[in-house]
Formats: C-alpha cells, structure tokens, sequence
C-alpha cells in the first residue's frame, strides 16, 4: 500500500504545472532571495530528520545514493504537496515521504508565487 501511495505521489507531481527542472529553477530563485534564504535555513532541521530516518548514523555504505534532488511547494500553512524528486531511489522516495510527513514553518508571503510557495532540496549522500 505504501509503494502505491508514493507511486501515486510522483504521478502527480509529473502533472504539476512546469517541468521538473523548471520547478527546480523556480525554487533556487526563492532561495535566491532575503526572505527565501531565511525560510530555506527554516527548513535545515526539518531536512536533517528526514535524512536521519532514511540513512541513519553508522548504515553500511550500499546506502550512498549520490545525489537527488527534491521539489515541491508549500501552502500558506506549510503544507507540502505535489512532491517529485529525481533520480527517484529508495532513499530520495523515503526522504520525500519524510520530508513532506512534517509540518513545515509556513513559506514567505509572496504575491509572485501565490499560493504554492516552490521548495527545492538538493542532497548529496556519501557513506
């Protein structure tokens, strides 16, 4: 059932508006700014959890995965949807399902983004 419910989580995503990578320049460019800077140091402990649950402290090292990149966007009260991570491996999908299980701080207001405030994670996991 799990397996489902995250193969029905990236479809989804797929149908978002924009492209994967364009979603991904969408949310460097939130970053890119003062407030997005602040809200994306907001987000570290929400990121380390996640990571700590999907490879945690003294796992062997068949768990390095490299890197993946995660995008996805926040409403108003800090819930994530419309999550897509890429390459899609067993810990990228974990760490989305992670991730996206959190409450998240609530995103900068921002009339440029309305009400889908763009995230983007970019990890690089070594053993």
């Amino acid at each position: 059932m799990k397996k489902i419910a995250i193969a029905l989580l990236l479809i989804s995503s797929n149908a978002a508006a924009g492209g994967f990578w364009t979603r991904v320049t969408a949310g460097n460019n939130a970053i890119a700014k003062p407030d997005g800077k602040i809200y994306d140091e907001r987000l570290v402990p929400v990121i380390q959890t996640a990571m700590r649950i999907c490879v945690p402290p003294g796992s062997p090292p068949k768990t390095s995965i490299g890197r993946f990149v995660l995008v996805g966007n926040v409403d108003a009260s800090g819930h994530l949807s419309s999550v897509a991570t890429k390459p899609s491996t067993r810990v990228s999908r974990c760490f989305a399902k992670q991730f996206g299980a959190n409450q998240l701080p609530p995103p900068p207001p921002s009339s440029r983004w309305g009400k889908a405030y763009p995230v983007v994670v970019e990890m690089t996991v070594t053993p």
